[in-house]
């Protein structure tokens, strides 16, 4: 294995990412963005972020297959979309009259996922996404429906660790 000076290793990260950053926190990152990677469908992220550092938009990190760019740098209310907003607005009375909650308190956890939140993210799971069924959802065709059905089966709960 090769084994690089923290002086070099500092100079490669602030050619490729704009800054210089450690080896820890780099390998500290990348294993957030693969458990985020792994919990969030990419449907509730952005396609794009921007780096408040080079002041650009990049390819969003935390989507699959996506390249990874360090994120600490990036403007985390450009991570995720509107999605969870529309969703909520798509789902029925009965729904939240049957989890026994309601629609304001889902819309105020989507709003602060918006914003680069992702505890939040964690409660919107398991208070109310794990309870969605196909009849929950309206203002969607029947194909939409079942794509997002299943974006939700593919959600799981980030480490905590990693929020």
């Amino acid at each position: 294995m090769l084994v690089l000076s923290d002086d070099v290793f500092g100079i490669i990260t602030e050619f490729t990412f704009g800054l210089r950053i450690t080896l820890i926190e780099l390998l500290q990152d990348i294993e957030r963005v693969e458990a985020i990677r792994e919990s969030v469908d990419d449907e509730f992220l952005c396609i794009c972020s921007f780096d408040k550092h080079l002041k650009t938009h990049i390819s969003n990190p935390y989507r699959s297959f996506g390249p990874y760019h360090y994120t600490q740098v990036i403007d985390s209310t450009s991570i995720s979309g509107n999605a969870m907003i529309c969703l909520c607005h798509c789902l029925s009375k009965r729904f939240f009259d049957r989890i026994k909650s309601y629609r304001l308190i889902f819309l105020r956890y989507a709003r602060a996922f918006q914003l680069g939140d992702f505890h939040f993210y964690n409660k919107l799971l398991t208070k109310y996404l794990i309870y969605i069924r196909h009849e929950d959802i309206l203002h969607l065709k029947h194909f939409q429906r079942e794509q997002l059905i299943s974006s939700l089966d593919f959600c799981c709960p980030i480490p905590v660790h990693f929020l």
